[in-house]
């Protein structure tokens, strides 16, 4: 009996020994796995951090830049522009303006607005114009409490919602008076010019299409038919 005592005094030390060597080792893996979670997590916290300073750069918005320009109004044609004797002359009380037309070929119809058509050699029936001229003159309407530029945009704002705006809004003077013009592209692509009256409280608004596939001259028919454009009243 007492040596069986004696061999487990004897055993004890050791396993103890072999305990706290274990314990170490558990201690020294808790350590190393903490560590590697803490670099994992700095890592990430910098991965999210440079993120949300990338994403800020780039979404940062961007003050704009005054620039102060004044606008180039474009004449619609030269200013020696010349009528030929031999066109004809619409004149209207009902629309107060006049404006003349090529008599050869040309066809001038008047309802609520007063167009002038022009079918080219090449154009067929019922197909979307190809080759040839519209050129529309509307009625005169008053701006009430609007300038001339907020109207015109305003306008465009509409025809936004079906067309593609090729060109934005800028300064026209035709046959002397002082307006704006865009152009849109939808069914073919049309020009709008904006004429105010001489007492400047109402404005005429002109849309045209030029589809000139032989280069026949449409665009200098039409820029002389506006330059012989002018207010009666």
């Amino acid at each position: 009996m007492d040596k069986k005592k004696e061999i487990k005094s004897q055993k004890t030390p050791q396993v103890e020994s072999e305990r706290e060597e274990e314990a170490l080792r558990v201690e020294k893996r808790s350590r190393k796995t903490l560590i590697l979670l803490g670099v994992v997590v700095a890592l990430l916290l910098l991965a999210v951090g440079a993120g949300v300073f990338v994403y800020s750069l780039q979404n940062k918005p961007k003050t704009p830049v005054l620039v102060n320009i004044s606008p180039t109004v474009q004449p619609s044609s030269t200013p020696d522009t010349v009528i030929p004797a031999d066109w004809n002359v619409f004149e209207s009380e009902d629309f107060a303006y006049t404006f003349s037309y090529p008599s050869v070929d040309f066809e001038l119809t008047e309802n609520e607005s007063v167009r002038v058509t022009f079918i080219g050699p090449t154009q067929a029936e019922g197909t979307e114009v190809y080759d040839g001229i519209i050129l529309e003159f509307g009625t005169i309407t008053p701006l009430g409490d609007q300038l001339l530029l907020p109207y015109v945009k305003e306008d465009l704002g509409e025809q936004r919602e079906h067309a593609e705006v090729i060109k934005e809004p800028t300064p026209i003077k035709v046959n002397g008076i002082d307006g704006y013009t865009y152009t849109i592209s939808g069914l073919g692509e049309f020009t709008f010019i904006y004429l105010p009256t001489p007492d400047g409280k109402s404005v005429v608004r002109i849309n045209y299409l030029v589809a000139d596939p032989e280069n026949s001259g449409y665009q200098k028919i039409v820029d002389d038919m506006l330059e012989s454009f002018a207010f009666t009243n």
